[in-house]
């Protein structure tokens, strides 16, 4: 994977050596790319950075500045996965697309773009891995949020400014960050209850995280437990006779359905944004 520096560097974009014996470019850490070199992602934290996205065979791991493909060479190997690395050189692409030959992939299971990893079209992704610094991360934030809700995002050693991690891991001294993309709840919402009732919802969102309020006749009841994970959903408020409704469930789009608990009465819910 490649870590971001600065383009005043600009003494590493001399062509890289080669390998007197194969007549091939040597890899060597810090090989430039568009806006960042090379530096590799040591194997325990590649193999834990897999491990916390639970990568499976249905997945498409998406590596940003993916150097010489070993995350998604790892990702394919080991979990059966598909791989698309976005990488800018072309000697680290060839390299990459050899090593996945030696590994025994099967055709077409790894793909290696010349690409710019901002502009790089990643809206199948349902894994995006990253070892790039804090501003190359919070210019990708958008991007990344953009993304399908459950989409895990997994990043070594930086973090995506003021988005705060799901999970934080260590291996072997080094950090690893992961996200679930959140799905979008703010804005307005008229909510449906199993006795037929309905409540009005306001509700502000900050990534992962979100606050609100039920319309109860004059009362305006703020939600506690507010927590989202990928298109999960919960909350709970308490009516105007004090009773706590609790509530679990599911977004998809401009619709929220799943069950809620009342007064120990367990029914289903639904939800639609108000126009």
């Amino acid at each position: 994977m490649l870590l971001g520096l600065t383009l005043a560097l600009t003494v590493l974009a001399a062509p890289p050596p080669t390998n007197p014996k194969t007549s091939e470019p040597a890899l060597k850490v810090g090989l430039p790319g568009k806006d960042v070199i090379w530096v590799p992602t040591p194997d325990a934290i590649l193999d834990r950075m897999l491990a916390m996205a639970q990568v499976k065979s249905t997945d498409l791991v998406v590596d940003l500045g993916a150097g010489d493909g070993r995350m998604i060479i790892a990702a394919a190997k080991k979990h059966g996965a598909r791989g698309l690395g976005v990488e800018f050189n072309k000697t680290l692409i060839d390299a990459a697309n050899k090593a996945a030959r030696q590994a025994g992939l099967r055709p077409g299971q790894i793909k290696m773009v010349k690409a710019d990893l901002f502009t790089a079209d990643i809206r199948d992704a349902t894994v995006v891995m990253l070892y790039l610094l804090p501003e190359m991360n919070r210019k990708l934030r958008t991007k990344l949020l953009n993304l399908r809700p459950g989409t895990r995002i997994v990043a070594h050693q930086f973090g995506i400014p003021e988005w705060e991690p799901d999970e934080t891991s260590w291996s072997d001294r080094r950090a690893a960050f992961l996200w679930v993309v959140p799905a979008q709840v703010a804005g307005g919402w008229r909510l449906s209850l199993p006795s037929g009732q309905v409540v009005d919802l306001d509700l502000e969102q900050k990534y992962q995280t979100f606050r609100g309020r039920a319309h109860l006749g004059e009362v305006l009841a703020g939600l506690r437990r507010a927590r989202l994970h990928g298109d999960a959903i919960e909350f709970d408020y308490v009516d105007a006779a004090g009773v706590l409704h609790s509530f679990t469930g599911e977004v998809d789009g401009a619709a929220m359905a799943g069950d809620v608990e009342v007064g120990g009465i367990k029914g289903a819910w639904t939800a639609a944004r108000r126009r």
